[in-house]
């Protein structure tokens, strides 16, 4: 095995360790867009919390 086999190797698990994070931080935000919601409609904004589900779905 020689030394550009190893660097490939490295890097691709370096990857796949990003992705894991990044996956985990998108689930942490969307609990905490989640809770934000259920915030808003107890303050009885309804509509507001109609519009942010509405921007994110537009995506």
């Amino acid at each position: 095995m020689n030394n550009s086999e190893n660097i490939r190797k490295i890097i691709i698990n370096n990857n796949k360790n990003d992705i894991f994070l990044i996956k985990k931080n998108l689930i942490a935000l969307s609990r905490l867009m989640i809770f934000y919601m259920i915030k808003l409609l107890y303050q009885k904004k309804k509509y507001q919390v109609l519009i942010i589900f509405y921007k994110i779905y537009q995506y």
